[in-house]
């Protein structure tokens, strides 16, 4: 595709900046195949562990570089998954192709609405395959050149495929001008990773001592939260007198302090995890101030609330784990760096907000009913496991763009993760 006017300005104006020629440190490209994945969001830079994982598994020669802006020379690395992560270039000609002529990229892959367009071209223009994942309304937010004549037409015409979220995003890719059989309503790269493990005896013990009576846990609930999360459980006692509270705090350490309050604020006793305490039938809260054993309390409860959504700048774990545990999810209006997947799992049925101590014990009544607690913990499996498909197809139409291996054919594509 040619430029258009809006592109050709757009060209004109990156042109003057002067070279960056990016970090001082760094590291020397790795032989062998490298794709490139800039992160425009939260929800991309979480998928990259999966995405890495499953490029591997297709070309096991690979290396992916990240960009994000929030990387820098201290930017972590994981040499033996294969990721090196670093900040991108400004979105000049000379520092595109300073980036480029570094790094040498085999294939490209945009995320989120992250489109620097000088950036685009100069890869485009070394004919380097490129992809956008994820893509989600609007494209290229904040660039005050967006709605320049055809600027964005000339961007999404660089490449092969538009894998946009949804249909809205389809809607919105084609009408920006990208040609109609590069888009498709994809869905979003996985983001969950393998869920908390469990100590299976650990489990059954516990679920034995249970029995049938009904619980829900408060995940990685932080201080502020702690008088809310204990009202609410308070109401909810009122209609099911039986209700037990696994309560697991930010801070483990606080785990002794908030078990004397529950056991002086609830009817009913608290139990303290890290004391080898076990909920007896009077205790109402098990205090579970332990760590590394998240992966036992979503396996028990049917219900989960995410600490840190009413008080907090947002989940302290990722709505992932409940939803790939079985757990029906609750969350307040804080996402944080995880609002973008909590809207998907609430259109999905697979989360409900709540706003306070009130509406949290009123949704918990709500679903201690095995069936709506079952049902909605369905819903939110379905979302997070989607994923898996997502970054399945995009690597698949990355690897398929690639050279062949040195030395040998490059590993044919498989079929998609069911």
């Amino acid at each position: 595709m040619g430029r258009s006017l809006g592109l050709a300005l757009y060209l004109m104006s990156a042109g003057r900046g002067g070279a960056r020629a990016g970090p001082p440190d760094w590291p020397p490209r790795p032989p062998g195949t490298l794709v490139w994945f800039d992160a425009g969001g939260a929800a991309s830079l979480r998928a990259v562990p999966q995405l890495a994982q499953e490029l591997r598994r297709l070309r096991p020669d690979l290396t992916l570089l990240v960009t994000w802006p929030g990387a820098g020379a201290a930017a972590p690395q994981d040499a033996d998954a294969g990721i090196i992560r670093t900040a991108p270039p400004a979105d000049r000609l000379a520092a595109a192709r300073a980036f480029l002529g570094h790094w040498r990229p085999d294939a490209a892959a945009f995320s989120e609405g992250h489109l620097p367009p000088a950036l685009i071209h100069a890869a485009h223009a070394r004919g380097v395959p490129l992809f956008l994942v994820n893509g989600r309304v609007p494209l290229m937010p904040g660039n005050s050149w967006r709605n320049a004549p055809g600027l964005m037409a000339s961007v999404l015409g660089r490449f092969r495929a538009v894998m946009m979220t949804d249909l809205t995003g389809l809607r919105y890719a084609r009408r920006a001008g990208a040609p109609r059989d590069a888009v498709e309503a994809a869905g979003w790269l996985d983001e969950a990773g393998e869920p908390p493990g469990v100590t299976e005896p650990e489990r059954l013990a516990l679920a034995r001592l249970v029995g049938t009576r009904p619980l829900w846990v408060a995940a990685g609930v932080p201080e502020a939260e702690e008088d809310a999360v204990l009202s609410a459980h308070q109401a909810a006692l009122r209609l099911t007198h039986r209700l037990l509270l696994i309560l697991v705090p930010a801070d483990a350490a606080r785990g002794p302090a908030l078990a004397a309050r529950a056991a002086g604020a609830l009817d009913g006793g608290a139990a303290l995890r890290s004391v080898e305490e076990y909920p007896a039938d009077q205790d109402s809260v098990y205090v579970a101030d332990t760590e590394g054993e998240q992966g036992l309390w979503y396996r028990l409860a049917p219900v989960c609330f995410l600490g840190g959504t009413l008080a907090g700048g947002g989940p302290t774990r990722s709505p992932a784990e409940p939803a790939l545990l079985g757990s029906a999810i609750l969350h307040g209006p804080r996402g944080g760096a995880h609002a973008a997947l909590l809207a998907r799992l609430d259109a999905a049925g697979g989360a409900e907000t709540v706003e306070d101590a009130e509406g949290l014990a009123a949704a918990v009544e709500a679903l201690i009913a095995a069936d709506r607690a079952a049902a909605r913990a369905l819903a939110a499996w379905g979302v997070i496991t989607a994923g898996a498909d997502v970054t399945a197809r995009a690597a698949r139409l990355l690897v398929a763009a690639l050279p062949a291996a040195a030395g040998a054919a490059a590993r044919p594509p498989g079929p998609a993760a069911g």
